[in-house]
């Protein structure tokens, strides 16, 4: 858990941590030079679990975490925010969760939003599916933070929290871990999230959005280069290999391409296009398929190389789309 400044809602969120019917974890709190009261609060508890680990100057949050994620040593780490409550089976269900799925690198958790006074403002249900998780994740966050606990050793193989991300750093971490591994959720409420005005998500809501998209961008790139490396081994044909490119251009293409159209269409016609995909494999597929086909294909036959082949494909994903 990472807190700055975090008085008011603190005690309630170490309790919940406390309270777990898992006993066996140490709770590692990394104090974020706050200059309120957080440090005499977390002194007040007599818990040999918890270890406090204090900046002496602000880090930020995604340096905060990898701190913690340094001094971590169990097999398994959950996040916690210090504004939020963790219900008390929420370790023990996803302990055993792990244990009983090495396949799974992470497991999140439906979430019960509640407001500033802890009354419910209804429940957040994510997908369960693994097909729907990989869907899902690919537009947008669909696992709160404070609901995961993942697999600390795969975590670290990534380098942890890619401290460029000021925010969506979650976010980032779990479309790293899709490249690569199976993610899951438990279908019930183990967490309550706190909405409040000095939230950071009420606070800098349009830079979380700003940093999910390059956590996006950062996704389709990392993809289109293990598809050309396929196509560099003789392991994918150029026609298959364009037409993922095209996948990959397809999946962020619905809300730019809605924005232009209600500059341009009535409402009767727009509700009609956002209930069918064929706008996209009429106007955007074809497009991007071309042109990765193009390139791929001189790549092929030694008309273009490697490095200028992955700059256009870079480029062809990130252009048209989170601008």
């Amino acid at each position: 858990m990472g807190v700055l400044d975090g008085e008011r809602y603190l005690r309630a969120a170490v309790e919940s941590v406390l309270t777990q019917s898992f006993p066996d974890f140490e709770f590692l709190i990394v104090d974020d030079a706050s200059a309120d009261t957080t440090r005499q609060i977390l002194d007040s508890f007599a818990d040999d679990r918890i270890q406090i680990i204090t900046n002496q100057h602000n880090l930020g949050l995604t340096r905060s975490l990898n701190v913690g994620l340094a001094a971590a040593r169990g097999a398994y780490v959950a996040r916690m925010d210090a504004d939020d409550v963790t219900l008390p089976g929420r370790f023990e269900q996803q302990v055993a969760f792990l244990d009983a799925n090495p396949d799974r690198a992470m497991v999140a958790s439906f979430v019960e939003h509640i407001d500033a006074d802890g009354a419910s403002l209804g429940v957040v249900r994510s997908p369960v599916e693994q097909g729907e998780i990989v869907r899902s994740l690919r537009q947008g966050n669909c696992f709160a933070h404070g609901t995961v606990m993942f697999r600390r050793d795969r975590a670290e193989a990534l380098g942890g929290y890619d401290e460029e991300m000021e925010h969506s750093q979650d976010y980032d971490l779990w479309l790293q871990m899709l490249d690569e591994h199976r993610l899951a959720c438990l279908p019930e409420v183990l967490y309550r999230w706190r909405e409040h005005p000095l939230s950071i998500s009420s606070r800098r809501g349009r830079e979380q959005e700003r940093f999910a998209r390059l956590a996006r961008r950062k996704s389709r790139v990392r993809r289109a280069k293990r598809v050309l490396a396929r196509v560099e081994r003789g392991e994918l044909g150029v026609r298959e290999a364009a037409r993922g490119i095209g996948d990959f251009a397809c999946e962020q293409a619905s809300r730019p391409m809605a924005e232009a159209l209600r500059e341009a269409v009535s409402a009767r016609v727009r509700s009609r296009l956002r209930k069918s995909s064929a706008w996209q494999r009429w106007i955007l597929r074809p497009r991007v398929e071309a042109q990765a086909s193009r390139a791929l294909e001189a790549l092929s036959t030694a008309g273009r190389d490697v490095v200028a082949t992955r700059d256009f494909l870079t480029g062809l994903l990130e252009d048209p789309f989170d601008s």
